[in-house]
Formats: C-alpha cells, structure tokens, sequence
C-alpha cells in the first residue's frame, strides 16, 4: 500500500534522485549486457489501473471496449521496444494491513457519496478530481490483459513484495508502479507510471542509491520511515449510492449465490461440519470492525452436487451438462436450462445474472429490464469508436447504481464459472462483451422516458430473423424470460409489441 508520503517527500526534497531515463536505451543495454535474455519490466498492475483508465466518461459503469483498446496500445508501445511486460495484480490483504484497508474502504465511501450528492444535483458526470475508479476495474483488467497474450500473476498476498522478489530474481531492467514501498526494497530500478510517456517511452527512475547518500542512509534503513509513517474474501468499495434503500448493497445481492460457490468449493455435501467463510465487504451499514461469517449453502442440483474432482477434470458430454446446471444452480436457474444453452453464450450469462438480479431486488422495474436487455441486443454490434463517441445529454444518478451492481455481478459469474470447472469461456463473461456504461445510460434514459421498444432497439431485430434463422438472440432472450416461472409478469410488458 505504499509508505505515505515518501513518495511527494522525495520529488520535493530530494530532486536529483528523481531522473529522467528513456525505456528504450536502457532495454538496448540490456540487450548488450545480457544478450541471452530479453529486456523485462515487471508491473505492479494495482498501481497502473488509475493511469490506464483514461476514457473519458468513468462514472457510467465502465468503456470497457475503449479500455481494451488502451490496454492494447499500452502493450504495443513496449513490444514496439522489444521490451516484456509482465503484470502483477494483488491477490488477497494481509492482515497486518488489515486496518490500513478498512481506512481506505471508509475514505472510498465518503468519497463516493459526495459523488453522487454530485450527479443528482448537477445530472453529470464531475471532473476528473473527483474520479474513482470503475466498480471491478482491477479484476477485469487482469482478464483483458491475459487475452491480450500477457503474463499476469495474482500474488498469494500483497503484490509490492512479490513484484519487487520477481524484478531482482529475473534480472529485470525495472519496476513500472507508483508505489513508494518500491523506493525501500532493495530490487531492480523502479519507474513512475504516473510520469510515463507512452509515444516516447520516457518517464521518471526514482535512484535509492542518490536518495540515500543525500540523506546519509542506506537503502536497507528505509524500513525505518515505514514504520514509523504507519505509529476472505475482500470486496471492495462500488459506485452505490447509500442513499438509494430501495437497491441493496451489491455484497449483499450477490451474498446467496457466493454461498452456493463455496459450498462447491468446500464441498459440505460431504457430511461434517462445513467451516464458515470469513467475508470482508463493503455495503451500508457495515462498519468494517469485524468479517462477516458467512454459512455455505448447497446449490439445487438434481442428484446432487458434483464433486471438485468431477467439475474440475473430468470429461464428457454428461460432464459439460453437470458444469452448466451447477453454475446455473448457483443463480437458483437450474430448471431453466434449456432455454439458456440455446442462446449465444455472452447473451446467456448476461440474462442469467439479469434474472438473478429480478429474483434478488424486488425494485427493479420492466423499464429498467427493457433497459439492460437493449443494452445486449445493441452493443454486439457497435464499435470502441462508435461507443466512444456516444454522448450523453446528462447522467441518471440510479443508472450509474445499477450499471455497478452489474458489473459486480459479472465477478460473481467469473466466481461460480472458475468452482464449476468452467461451462462458460471466460471471454465470454468479460464487461465488454455484454456492458458499455454510456450505452447502458442512453437505453436506460430511453426507457424510463418511456419510448418505443423499437427506438430501444435501434432495429437490431427484424422480422426475417424469425424465418431465416438469422440473428436470434433477441427472440431467445424474450422466449427465456417469457417461460421463467419466477418472472411470468414477463408476458404482459410491452415486447411483446416489437418488430418481431
């Protein structure tokens, strides 16, 4: 988590230990010395994720396409430079850090709420200094970057000692983060994310060595300054207005179906007696002092749960059938089965979670279902550039609510996917396959204005379709709805006026 005010003390105080190097000479005389090895910068992800989110509007929920091709362009500039990337992400809060989180998950809170205080007054998104990031941008970008081809680690605790290990173990030309605890390991040089330059390749290496001759100090006794600066399963803040009773914390929307994973998991079906889970999670009310100790629960499933064994390595069509219904128990969808494998699987898992989402909070209304499934049925055919120039007149401040509920949900999904040996690719679970936070506000502004199913649209759906087996998804979305027993109110709405 950084020592708290290193990092500013050193650029005020000590100027010459702040040098500007150029990524691609150093990566050449890396090359020089060390010819039978490649020139490698090893990342701590945690800290770049702020400085990679750069689209413009942040509050929606979240460009994710955009963000892809950012990603991308990021991964070129040092490809470009022969130089290897390699991603490191945080796997888990230690707990002598413990209380450290708990003060930032507070300071998120707060922050949070004047963000929205902001939206409803002014009906937009506000500057940039008051920017959080997406809900589960961190989880997502580490997706994105493995299917962009790239190594990433999740750290078995804080990523800070992993990555600075790693950087000194595989000679790596240097550290790309913006984490003063890298100014006190003893590692390879470390480079500011925040000072990069990406067309160029320039940025700031902050040098321990001048550091400390200036202060008459060796590296190593910079641990001394840590300390004295500082006297489960964690889920981190999201952009939910508290205010707003009538949507549940997501943490607790999502708490039923994590039961159900960790009964996979810890397989309790076995007999005896099942340990609780210890749940740190941020949701109103919750004061952080202590976990949540959460009780699994078995999942419907017909014969049973299946083993960890059966749902991890064993093969077959039987098997796949068993992965798909556990996974579906999971969201108390088992007996809707059918209908689900018969749609695309993006669409699939996105109508899964939404019918999960109908089950678990009773406000939801049809405008808003008409909303999130106009969301789907358009998005597939937009580009990051027509996505990016979408404009918003102005933002719902509940629309920013329920596009984060979304996306966490879309992290539950990836949850039960990883217990249940994996029914689904996990590309097709990822946000930009199934969310944009700009598009998601244009459907839901439309909806609640209450215009045509056809505008919602956007003639995404046709009448041939029917008949030549074209592009069905809309007219299988509608047919699961319209047969789920638990949302049979489906049959009156409106859809069933649309162009089909």
């Amino acid at each position: 988590m950084g020592v708290r005010g290193l990092q500013g003390f050193v650029a005020r105080f000590c100027p010459d230990a702040c040098q500007t190097v150029d990524l691609r000479e150093m990566a050449e005389k890396h090359r020089i010395d060390h010819p039978d090895s490649p020139p490698v910068i090893v990342v701590d992800a945690m800290s770049c994720v702020r400085h990679w989110y750069t689209p413009e509007s942040w509050v929606c929920g979240g460009q994710w396409r955009e963000y892809l091709v950012i990603l991308q362009d990021f991964i070129n500039a040092f490809m470009a430079a022969g130089i290897k990337l390699v991603f490191y992400f945080d796997g888990v809060v230690e707990e002598k850090k413990r209380d450290e989180w708990i003060k930032r998950r507070m300071k998120n809170t707060e922050e949070i709420a004047r963000l929205f205080w902001f939206i409803k007054t002014h009906r937009k998104q506000p500057g940039r200094e008051m920017f959080v990031l997406p809900s589960a941008l961190p989880t997502f970008t580490r997706y994105a970057l493995k299917s962009l081809g790239q190594k990433t680690v999740c750290t078995l605790q804080e990523a800070d000692f992993e990555v600075a290990a790693y950087g000194l173990q595989h000679n790596c030309i240097g550290i790309l983060g913006q984490d003063s605890d890298y100014l006190i390991y003893n590692t390879c040089p470390y480079f500011s994310i925040e000072n990069l330059r990406l067309d160029r390749l320039v940025t700031v290496m902050y040098s321990r060595e001048v550091l400390a001759k200036e202060q008459h100090i060796q590296s190593e006794n910079f641990s001394i300054f840590n300390i004295l600066s500082h006297g489960g399963i964690e889920c981190s803040n999201s952009l939910e207005d508290d205010c707003d009773t009538e949507i549940p914390g997501q943490a607790l929307i999502y708490r039923p179906a994590r039961q159900h994973i960790y009964s996979i998991l810890l397989e309790s079906g076995k007999g005896g007696t099942c340990p609780l889970v210890k749940e740190w999670c941020v949701y109103f009310g919750n004061p952080l002092r202590q976990p949540d100790l959460i009780q699994p629960v078995q999942p419907s499933v017909t014969g049973g749960t299946p083993n960890l064994k059966t749902l991890w390595f064993a093969k077959g069509p039987d098997v796949e059938k068993q992965r798909y219904s556990t996974f579906l128990a999971c969201f108390h969808l088992q007996d809707e089965m059918e209908e689900l494998q018969a749609l695309e699987a993006p669409v699939a898992g996105f109508c899964c979670l939404l019918a999960y989402l109908m089950m678990q909070v009773s406000s939801l209304s049809l405008e808003d279902l008409n909303a999130f499934l106009a969301l789907i049925l358009c998005l597939k055919g937009k580009s990051a550039a027509q996505l990016i120039g979408l404009q918003l007149a102005e933002v719902d401040s509940r629309a920013v609510h329920l596009g984060a509920v979304l996306i966490r949900g879309l992290t539950t999904l990836l949850m039960a996917n990883s217990a249940c040996g994996f029914p689904f690719r996990m590309d097709d679970l990822m946000p930009w396959a199934v969310f944009d936070g700009k598009l998601f506000q244009e459907k839901y502004q439309k909806s609640h204005r209450g215009c045509s199913v056809e505008e919602l649209l956007e003639g995404n759906v046709e009448d041939r379709d029917i008949h030549t087996g074209g592009d069905t998804t809309f007219l299988l979305s509608k047919e699961f709805m319209s047969t789920s027993g638990k949302l049979g109110w489906w049959n009156s709405c409106h859809w069933d006026n649309c162009c089909l």
